[in-house]
Protein backbone atom coordinates (compact mmCIF):
# COMPACT_ATOMS: atom_id res chain seq x y z
CA UNK A 1 0.00 0.00 0.00
CA UNK A 2 1.24 3.64 -1.03
CA UNK A 3 2.05 6.05 1.92
CA UNK A 4 -0.52 8.28 0.41
CA UNK A 5 -3.10 5.57 0.90
CA UNK A 6 -1.84 4.39 4.22
CA UNK A 7 -2.35 7.60 5.39
CA UNK A 8 -5.82 7.88 4.11
CA UNK A 9 -6.59 4.93 5.67
CA UNK A 10 -5.52 5.98 8.83
CA UNK A 11 -7.96 8.58 8.98
CA UNK A 12 -10.83 6.44 8.41
CA UNK A 13 -11.46 5.25 12.28
CA UNK A 14 -10.81 8.06 13.81
CA UNK A 15 -13.18 10.06 11.30
CA UNK A 16 -15.83 7.06 11.97
CA UNK A 17 -15.02 7.29 15.69
CA UNK A 18 -15.63 11.34 15.58
CA UNK A 19 -19.21 10.88 14.43
CA UNK A 20 -20.09 8.73 16.75
CA UNK A 21 -18.75 10.66 19.72
CA UNK A 22 -20.75 13.56 18.23
CA UNK A 23 -23.91 11.65 18.06
CA UNK A 24 -26.34 12.40 21.53
CA UNK A 25 -26.16 8.87 22.48
CA UNK A 26 -22.30 7.87 23.61
CA UNK A 27 -21.43 10.24 27.18
CA UNK A 28 -23.77 8.80 30.16
CA UNK A 29 -25.05 10.78 32.83
CA UNK A 30 -26.85 9.06 35.71
CA UNK A 31 -29.02 11.69 38.31
CA UNK A 32 -30.33 10.51 41.49
CA UNK A 33 -34.54 10.71 41.49
CA UNK A 34 -35.47 9.24 44.32
CA UNK A 35 -33.07 7.30 47.11
CA UNK A 36 -33.78 4.16 45.12
CA UNK A 37 -34.20 5.28 41.74
CA UNK A 38 -32.02 6.93 39.14
CA UNK A 39 -32.59 8.54 35.58
CA UNK A 40 -30.05 7.79 32.78
CA UNK A 41 -29.34 10.20 30.18
CA UNK A 42 -27.29 9.97 26.95
CA UNK A 43 -25.12 13.23 25.40
CA UNK A 44 -22.76 13.87 22.96
CA UNK A 45 -19.00 13.57 24.10
CA UNK A 46 -18.32 17.10 23.58
CA UNK A 47 -21.24 18.16 25.83
CA UNK A 48 -20.28 19.72 28.95
CA UNK A 49 -22.82 17.99 31.00
CA UNK A 50 -20.74 14.75 31.74
CA UNK A 51 -17.59 17.20 32.37
CA UNK A 52 -19.85 19.34 34.90
CA UNK A 53 -20.70 16.20 36.75
CA UNK A 54 -17.20 15.08 37.21
CA UNK A 55 -17.06 12.73 34.18
CA UNK A 56 -13.70 14.04 32.64
CA UNK A 57 -12.80 10.91 30.04
CA UNK A 58 -15.59 11.76 27.07
CA UNK A 59 -14.70 15.34 26.51
CA UNK A 60 -11.51 14.33 26.68
CA UNK A 61 -11.58 11.64 24.35
CA UNK A 62 -13.51 13.61 21.73
CA UNK A 63 -10.49 16.07 21.58
CA UNK A 64 -8.15 13.40 21.36
CA UNK A 65 -9.92 11.65 18.74
CA UNK A 66 -10.15 15.11 17.31
CA UNK A 67 -6.19 15.94 17.15
CA UNK A 68 -5.63 12.21 16.18
CA UNK A 69 -7.96 12.91 13.08
CA UNK A 70 -6.12 16.36 12.60
CA UNK A 71 -2.73 14.93 12.44
CA UNK A 72 -3.92 12.18 10.38
CA UNK A 73 -4.68 14.41 8.01
CA UNK A 74 -1.55 16.16 8.10
CA UNK A 75 0.23 12.87 7.38
CA UNK A 76 -1.73 13.31 3.77
CA UNK A 77 0.26 16.63 3.19
CA UNK A 78 3.84 15.22 4.85
CA UNK A 79 4.10 12.35 5.98
CA UNK A 80 7.00 11.90 8.46
CA UNK A 81 7.91 9.84 11.72
CA UNK A 82 7.72 12.51 13.79
CA UNK A 83 3.47 12.83 13.16
CA UNK A 84 3.44 8.78 13.26
CA UNK A 85 4.79 8.85 16.38
CA UNK A 86 2.72 11.76 17.39
CA UNK A 87 -0.29 9.79 16.00
CA UNK A 88 0.63 6.93 18.26
CA UNK A 89 0.44 8.27 21.51
CA UNK A 90 -2.49 10.01 20.83
CA UNK A 91 -4.52 7.07 19.95
CA UNK A 92 -3.80 5.31 22.71
CA UNK A 93 -4.49 8.20 25.04
CA UNK A 94 -7.57 8.87 23.31
CA UNK A 95 -8.19 4.66 23.51
CA UNK A 96 -7.11 5.07 27.28
CA UNK A 97 -9.66 8.06 27.77
CA UNK A 98 -12.58 6.18 26.32
CA UNK A 99 -12.80 2.75 28.92
CA UNK A 100 -12.02 5.34 31.82
CA UNK A 101 -16.20 5.97 32.45
CA UNK A 102 -16.03 2.39 33.18
CA UNK A 103 -14.08 3.70 36.41
CA UNK A 104 -17.44 5.04 37.91
CA UNK A 105 -19.46 1.70 37.40
CA UNK A 106 -21.22 0.05 34.49
CA UNK A 107 -24.08 1.99 33.86
CA UNK A 108 -21.65 5.12 32.50
CA UNK A 109 -20.42 2.77 29.62
CA UNK A 110 -23.08 2.01 27.22
CA UNK A 111 -23.01 0.42 23.34
CA UNK A 112 -21.66 3.67 21.79
CA UNK A 113 -18.98 4.01 24.13
CA UNK A 114 -18.09 0.24 23.88
CA UNK A 115 -17.98 1.14 19.81
CA UNK A 116 -15.84 4.31 20.08
CA UNK A 117 -13.11 2.46 22.33
CA UNK A 118 -13.55 -0.27 19.74
CA UNK A 119 -12.42 2.28 16.95
CA UNK A 120 -9.82 3.99 18.68
CA UNK A 121 -8.50 0.46 19.67
CA UNK A 122 -7.60 -0.40 16.66
CA UNK A 123 -6.41 2.52 15.49
CA UNK A 124 -3.92 2.19 17.99
CA UNK A 125 -3.10 -0.97 16.77
CA UNK A 126 -2.82 -0.20 12.91
CA UNK A 127 -0.13 3.09 14.62
CA UNK A 128 1.75 0.37 16.05
CA UNK A 129 2.50 -1.96 13.02
CA UNK A 130 2.56 1.21 10.77
CA UNK A 131 5.86 2.02 9.16
CA UNK A 132 6.33 4.86 7.02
Amino acid sequence: MTKIKSAAFACLLPAAALIVEILPLGAVCKFADYPDSAIIKTCSYFSLTPFGYANFFPLLTGILTAVLLFLGVLSLAKPDKKLLSARRVISASAFIASVLPIVYGAEFFNLFGIIISALLLAQSLIELVRKE
